[in-house]
């Protein structure tokens, strides 16, 4: 009857937020409108869009991580083969295989750190780029927000250290190889 009468498919009605379920109920009940959606509605099934985008992320994340660890062991290995050398002299001046080990795990959990913190920056920038647009669209359909990304200092650590972690992890063969070289065999290199 309502759309033959006004011709709307659709109607937007703004209420206060204590009056929104009982308009909701009042328009079900008694003006026959099957459907009526609530803002909060509209933010749960974003919710669950973004939940859902979420766990693509992290399995997203979970192959980059694997990737970068692959990138990361194989950077590692190339500098032990260029730095061979240099290693058999520290060894030969009386380094321990601990203190090579110390030394590439550092640089491959260095290397983890700033492949973590310059994707940090990426997300961050883009978030700050991405953030207007999106909180504009969202009010100019009824929302009032002021922020629709936030960035969680929490998280940000934690990724920080995963990075770390996924690089030393990465750098643990390469570290060992380095650890284990006969520093006569290392002097005679080229």
């Amino acid at each position: 009857e309502f759309r033959e009468i006004v011709g709307y498919d659709m109607v937007r009605i703004q209420a206060q937020d204590d009056k929104v379920e009982e308009l909701k109920t009042f328009l079900e009940d008694n003006c026959n409108f099957g459907g009526v959606i609530t803002a909060e509605d509209i933010l749960e099934f974003l919710d669950q869009i973004l939940g859902a985008f979420t766990l693509i992320l992290i399995v997203f994340g979970v192959v980059s991580a694997i990737v970068a660890s692959i990138g990361i062991m194989n950077t590692m290995v190339m500098s032990i083969y260029e730095q061979t050398k240099e290693i058999g002299i520290i060894k030969a001046m009386g380094a321990s295989a601990g203190q090579i080990l110390v030394v590439f795990l550092i640089q491959s959990g260095t290397i983890g750190f700033f492949g973590g913190a310059m994707g940090l920056a990426i997300v961050y920038f883009g978030m700050i780029i991405a953030d207007p647009f999106i909180v504009d669209a969202l009010i100019d359909n009824g929302f009032t927000v002021e922020s629709f990304f936030s960035f969680d200092l929490v998280t940000t650590m934690y990724i920080v250290l995963a990075s770390i972690a996924v690089g030393v992890l990465a750098g643990l063969y390469p570290a060992f190889k380095a650890a284990r070289l006969d520093p006569v065999k290392a002097l005679r290199s080229e």
